[in-house]
């Protein structure tokens, strides 16, 4: 049958369009909340902030529309779009406790190479629920079609003038949406005072919150442009050069350096009200009581695996990039300084080991820009054991000793990065498992103890590499650190260690690692904390090997320092130094990401 012509079918459509786009904001809000009563309590709080989430609905609704020039066609690729937006949300939620960010499309190939061995642990009931929805309003959408669309001709034909005018509206108005709220100008400023919206730029949870899902995504884009630091000037780094040569120190020693950032690693038996059946840790404290411990404060929770290891290798901190950014992923185009380079300078031979394939976190690339003479990706382990979906500790540390015998003529710097703890948690048959107690859902209290038992694994992994190390003749260092909590677990939203601790003015436990330092020729016991990009640093002072100006600098800063809210680190000194620190520490990270390089012609 031939469908039936309506006058002023084009605007019929553009309606109907609008009116799907109110379903969609209403979908992407259950991802962002716990539940349809908080998104009603949204909705009537807030009824101008939620008005300009349905307006950008209906702008991205409306410019597809003008493209497919079809109802049915345009709101069903707007909803598609946002199930997986809100799906995507809600994953990334659950296990680093953010919400999704538009530089977090860089990450999809990530993304989905650990799909696979996640499945099980994304489908939770929140996220069924959310499925369940997204699926019946695509079957109103499909339906709407067959009983509809197919019967009533709801396209531009009547007037072709027109037809190009409301184009044009419509383009326009998507276009002023996007760029309006997504650029910093001052329109968007007064805008912003105007109707109460705050840009949380620095809580990215409280931004969506308070926000909406589309309308924090969106502002967020401005946050992709890296912003110059005040001053920035081939004089000004040369000034702050002179400053950083009183922290450089000449090499006594040149030791083999092993450094091993362990995936998860965390002290979970310091959560209060918690108890386990024992210990998931003793190697690793009988290893550190000879040789420096304590915590380091990581930029990351419970993922994002590679902004802990650019800090460490790098010096350079993620706080003065835009919240949920990756460098690794973003920013590394061309060679930078980083441990590696430094090591090589010093006549070492840098490698780097990772269990997994080379492409993850872009890797493969990044070693090289960093200046890694070799990477030793999982094609080169030879029949390794899968402790669940990921290759275990073991074998990882059985490359780490062969890569030491094969190059016993030269000084080596090994940087090696596990995977074996990564969730879905696993334990091996026969293995007995630490048992957990406390005030925790079942699924928690299952995940932690699976976790806990394979931190133990890990543990006695460590011990057998610290007794060869011991024997080598070779003057050997060996640091080993987490990269952050462990993911996947509600008790970070739910138990009372964690919500008292979002509540008061600190995060410190949520964003804090156990690590250690030790080596094989000298005994020195500390107990110190530090941010993960000072680390590097105080591992090389400790070593007695060369310390390059801006590592020294760096440790420096931070020996003996607490952590405070946000900065994940604090300063013994004026607020003046602070801000004096944080700016000179901005200034070199942007001349060697995206500056001149000023740095390195001194």
């Amino acid at each position: 049958m031939k469908p039936k012509y309506i006058k002023g079918a084009g605007y019929i459509g553009l309606l109907l369009c609008s009116l799907f786009s109110v379903m969609l904001v209403v979908l992407l809000e259950l991802s962002n909340r716990a539940s349809f009563r908080e998104i009603l309590s949204f909705m009537a709080s807030e009824p101008r902030i939620v008005a300009l989430n349905i307006i950008i609905a209906v702008s991205l609704t409306g410019f597809i529309y003008i493209l497919v020039r079809k109802v049915w066609l345009s709101s069903f690729l707007a909803l598609l779009l946002s199930t997986l937006m809100g799906f995507v949300n809600m994953s990334k939620f659950k296990y680093q406790g953010v919400p999704f960010l538009p530089w977090d499309i860089f990450l999809i190939q990530d993304a989905a190479r650990v799909m696979p061995a996640m499945k099980n642990e994304f489908l939770d009931s929140k996220s069924i629920a959310f499925l369940g929805l997204a699926a019946i309003l695509l079957l109103i959408v499909v339906a709407f079609y067959f009983f509809w669309d197919k019967k009533v001709n709801l396209k531009y034909n009547s007037n072709k003038l027109l037809g190009v005018v409301s184009s044009i509206v419509v383009i326009t108005m998507f276009s002023s949406v996007l760029i309006g709220f997504s650029s910093e100008n001052k329109y968007r400023a007064d805008f912003f005072r105007t109707n109460a919206i705050t840009n949380y730029f620095w809580d990215q949870n409280q931004n969506y919150s308070y926000n909406g899902f589309l309308l924090g995504f969106t502002i967020n884009i401005s946050n992709i442009i890296i912003k110059k630091p005040d001053g920035y000037s081939k004089t000004k780094i040369a000034e702050i050069d002179k400053e950083l040569l009183a922290y450089e120190k000449q090499g006594e020693v040149s030791p083999d350096i092993v450094v091993i950032m362990s995936e998860s690693f965390a002290d979970v038996t310091k959560i209060e009200g918690l108890e386990f059946s024992s210990d998931p840790m003793p190697r690793f404290r009988e290893i550190g009581a000879k040789g420096i411990t304590g915590e380091v404060y990581v930029p990351v929770l419970g993922g994002k695996t590679a902004n802990t290891e650019f800090e460490f290798l790098t010096g350079y901190s993620v706080k003065h990039l835009p919240e949920g950014s990756v460098p690794y992923q973003q920013h590394i185009k061309n060679d930078i300084n980083s441990l590696a380079r430094y090591m090589k300078e010093d006549n070492y031979l840098a490698t780097a080991i990772h269990n997994n394939i080379p492409e993850f976190w872009n890797r493969k690339k990044v070693y090289e820009y960093m200046g890694f003479d070799r990477f030793i990706s999982v094609d080169e382990f030879e029949n390794p054991f899968y402790f669940g979906s990921w290759i275990s500790d073991a074998d990882m540390m059985s490359k780490i000793k062969h890569t030491l015998e094969e190059n016993e003529d030269k000084n080596q710097m090994i940087f090696a990065v596990t995977v074996q703890n990564h969730a879905p948690y696993y334990v091996p048959g026969g293995v007995e498992e630490i048992k957990v107690e406390g005030d925790l859902s079942a699924e928690d209290k299952d995940m932690l103890s699976r976790y806990a038992t394979g931190v133990k694994i890990s543990d006695n992994d460590l011990y057998e590499l610290y007794k060869y190390i011991e024997k080598r003749d070779k003057p050997t260092i060996l640091c080993y650190f987490g990269d952050h909590l462990p993911g996947g677990f509600s008790m970070y939203r739910t138990y009372p260690y964690y919500t008292n601790m979002k509540a008061g003015t600190s995060r410190k436990d949520m964003f804090a690692t156990p690590y250690i330092i030790w080596s094989n020729y000298k005994e020195n016991p500390k107990t110190m904390n530090l941010g993960v990009n000072a680390l590097s640093g105080v591992l090389l002072d400790y070593a007695e090997a060369k310390v390059p100006k801006f590592y020294g600098y760096m440790a420096a800063q931070y020996e003996d320092q607490s952590i405070s809210e946000q900065t994940y680190f604090d300063i013994k000194s004026t607020y003046e130094d602070i801000q004096k620190f944080r700016m000179n520490e901005y200034q070199i990270m942007y001349d060697d990401l995206f500056g001149k390089k000023y740095q390195n012609e001194n």
